[in-house]
């Protein structure tokens, strides 16, 4: 099965197509990169694909289910890590895992191994507003592993990260991997988000294209 079918699908944003009639079959279990310069639709398309984004035209599929018809199952399946932190600051990390695993239904037996496992043990009860923007970052991821979705977006994961951070963030992208998930990374760093995916695609004004499969 395909985790994610583009369709004919283009977005316009006022009087701007951002994206342009793509067309693509992602497979699922597979990680996917896609490079290109600032503003060439990156992080647009993640969002399309995580929902947050209608298409103007085309369609969308996510594991076969509709992106207009099926949102709400859709979401359930599907992570996205994009610019926003959409965090609680006024929560500590402890409190905005707890709160995401309530209205998941999921248990908080984990909570405590998922902040060893993303280096905020020793800050998990510190509020989440106080925190710097890659302790954000490794927040975000530990939600996600909290949720276990099978198709993880990560929009610039490495971004505003010390080597130390971009090594942390590098063994989580893998966890995800390991686990089974499709994986999505749009990144200006083509070394490292390569040495991460076996698929590559490169965008370029609201369009883009295969380069190549490489092993990962």
């Amino acid at each position: 099965m395909n985790a994610i079918a583009l369709e004919d699908l283009s977005v316009r944003l006022g009087k701007r197509w951002v994206l342009a009639r793509l067309a693509a079959e992602l497979p699922a279990g597979r990680s996917i990169l896609i490079t290109g310069d600032n503003g060439a639709g990156k992080t647009t398309l993640l969002r399309v694909m995580a929902t947050a984004i209608r298409p103007t035209r085309g369609k969308l599929k996510v594991f076969g289910l509709d992106s207009k018809q099926d949102t709400a199952q859709i979401r359930r399946l599907v992570g996205l890590m994009s610019h926003g932190s959409h965090l609680y600051d006024d929560l500590t990390a402890r409190q905005n895992l707890e709160l995401v695993a309530r209205l998941s239904g999921i248990s908080v037996d984990g909570i405590d191994q998922i902040l060893e496992q993303v280096r905020l043990n020793d800050d998990a009860d510190r509020m989440a507003g106080n925190f710097s923007a890659g302790m954000k970052r490794r927040l975000i991821i530990g939600r996600l592993l909290l949720r276990k979705p099978r198709l993880v977006l990560l929009d610039e994961p490495f971004g505003q990260l010390d080597v130390a951070g971009v090594d942390l963030m590098t063994s989580l992208v893998k966890t995800f991997q390991d686990d089974g998930a499709t994986v999505v990374i749009a990144t200006h760093m083509h070394q490292l988000g390569r040495s991460l995916c076996d698929i590559h695609f490169e965008m370029s004004g609201g369009q883009f294209k295969q380069v190549e499969e490489a092993a990962a």
